[in-house]
């Protein structure tokens, strides 16, 4: 629906999966994210998003003086998050640029 709304269709791919995931979570109380739903939400991310979410580490790992500092370093549900907190990013953006 929202690439009929005018929504880049590069966030296409990320939100099918993002909804699918969201699906498992609606109808099982027990599911968790596992490492294939992080895998494949990461392989659905255009370029410019995946370099997006690698930076994004880097920074707060920095910052933060972690000493995991690479995307793929942290924990499945960790990388998750990562990338939700992306792509929520990156849809407040197109969304503010399209009005």
């Amino acid at each position: 629906m929202a690439m009929t709304m005018g929504l880049d269709p590069r966030f296409e791919k990320c939100l099918n999966s993002l909804g699918s995931i969201r699906n498992n979570f609606a109808h099982n109380l027990k599911t968790e994210i596992t490492v294939e739903d992080t895998n494949n939400l990461y392989a659905s991310l255009d370029g410019e998003i995946k370099e997006t979410v690698n930076s994004y580490v880097s920074k707060v790992a920095k910052k933060h003086d972690l000493t995991v500092t690479k995307h793929k370093e942290f924990s499945p549900k960790q990388q998750f998050s990562n990338i939700v907190v992306i792509i929520a990013s990156a849809l407040h953006s197109a969304c503010k640029q399209a009005t």
